[in-house]
């Protein structure tokens, strides 16, 4: 008879024991900095109202790296540039470190995981591309 109280407690404690496990949630992979940092390859660019042509292989060294904080590099051969970052959906704003005053605001044409084509003040287009 005792055995007939003892078993189903046991039973429940186990159960309890076994509450809902915590469940990871995944990291937002953000469209521009991806899961924390991502680096975007220049790719080609277009006048207004152009198609995008590819750059020459030099041009395509160019790299765009987005972090997940708000901060961004920028690099052309030698030349390197900082700054902050700022995404609403419809735009991308850049501000160069050091020079607060100068703000560029890109619309966002077209955002995919390894594409972003992006469209300047000046009507002319920009794409990078994640390798």
């Amino acid at each position: 008879m005792k055995l007939f109280f003892v078993l189903p407690f046991a039973v429940l404690l186990v159960l309890a024991g076994c509450g809902k496990k915590k469940v990871e949630t995944p990291v937002n992979d953000h469209p521009i900095s991806g899961t924390g940092t991502k680096t975007w390859h220049y790719h080609g660019e277009a006048a207004a109202g152009t198609d995008v042509e590819k750059g020459s292989k030099e041009e395509r060294k160019a790299t765009w790296t987005f972090n997940g904080d708000g901060s961004f590099t920028a690099t052309e051969g030698a030349e390197s540039m900082t700054g902050k970052w700022t995404y609403d959906g419809a735009t991308l704003s850049i501000m160069q470190a050091g020079n607060d005053s100068t703000k560029t605001v890109f619309s966002i044409v077209t955002t995919e995981k390894d594409k972003l084509v992006l469209k300047n003040p000046d009507g002319s287009m920009m794409e990078l591309r994640v390798h």
